[in-house]
């Protein structure tokens, strides 16, 4: 969409009272500048955009009846295409979801159609749930996490009908849906272990994700595509399989996270330190970190960071043990 056109779009949403559509477009136009270098600009339409979306988080989820609001949460878009640090070919494939919704009446046009269900996998912190948050800031579009689990376990018996009634939702009401922990309901229909009514409600999900999704993109996360049926492969747009981030992505992360506190030198020396975790605990020690540096009012130090990952590291095995 052009600029102009999203002006015009603006300016019918605003005298339409059309709220949600204005921050769309809005978010779009914050996009478009973002990508033209205009940072500054981008950063400052965003702001004001989460600010007045925060004071209408219940009137948006008003149209979730009772008995869904409590398993689909709204999360802020936090996120921009700048914070993400993945593989090379995960933020190409990321940029052409976000490009083709952009442009999809474009597409439509032409009698195609832009890639609305995507399947992400991937160890847990690895980026699936950011990304997520990006392609909706990006899309201007809300984000909604639907917790499969809960809709499992509590109406075990009906959740077809209860997935039959989100998927409506999600067709007239724009937004990203990210069904985290998708294998609650993704496994092999094979499996001996698996009931029969998993295996209904599967086969309903799959039913239902060939339904048009009009202005919404489905996102389907899971930590293990291992155990998900072969047969939701082909039901997705696009599947992207995140991994721990390489060496040159852990500099690349400690860059952003830290800024200019700390030298390349001892961002070069902790690098190989942080290999084999994931992007949430390397942000987590850098945050850590910067706390400890706020509170006792000392320069931000590589024993600092050390001592934080050390912190970490116990906490897992704490759990694990």
């Amino acid at each position: 969409m052009a600029q102009n056109d999203r002006i015009l779009a603006l300016l019918n949403a605003h005298y339409q009272d059309d709220k949600e559509g204005f921050n769309t477009v809005a978010l779009q136009i914050a996009a478009a500048e973002a990508r033209a270098g205009h940072t500054v600009a981008a950063q400052e339409i965003r702001k004001i955009v989460d600010k007045n979306r925060s004071t209408g988080k219940v009137l948006r989820m008003s149209f979730m009846n009772t008995a869904l609001s409590d398993s689909v949460v709204e999360e802020l878009n936090l996120y921009t295409l700048d914070d993400l640090v993945v593989a090379d070919d995960i933020r190409v494939r990321i940029e052409r979801t976000i490009l083709e919704y952009q442009e999809r009446e474009l597409l439509e046009r032409n009698g195609l159609q832009n890639r609305s269900r995507l399947l992400f996998g991937g160890p847990s912190g690895t980026g699936k749930t950011m990304t997520a948050s990006v392609i909706a800031n990006e899309t201007g579009l809300p984000l909604y996490v639907v917790q499969l689990e809960k809709i499992v376990s509590r109406f075990l018996g009906s959740t077809s009908a209860k997935l039959a009634e989100l998927f409506e939702i999600i067709a007239t009401h724009p937004g990203v849906y990210l069904f985290d922990e998708f294998d609650a309901i993704g496994t092999e229909r094979e499996r001996d272990n698996e009931v029969g009514e998993m295996r209904r409600i599967l086969n309903s999900f799959l039913k239902l994700t060939e339904q048009p999704l009009k202005r919404s993109i489905v996102i389907a996360a899971t930590n293990d595509m291992k155990v998900l049926d072969k047969a939701l492969f082909r039901r997705f747009d696009d599947v992207v399989q995140f991994t721990l981030p390489t060496h040159a992505e852990i500099v690349v992360l400690l860059q952003k996270k830290l800024e200019k506190r700390i030298s390349a030198k001892t961002i070069a020396n902790l690098t190989s330190a942080l290999e084999g975790y994931s992007q949430a605990v390397i942000c987590a020690v850098c945050d850590d970190a910067l706390k400890t540096s706020i509170l006792t009012n000392k320069p931000l130090s590589k024993q600092m960071l050390v001592d934080s990952l050390n912190q970490r590291i116990a906490n897992v095995e704490t759990r694990v043990g």
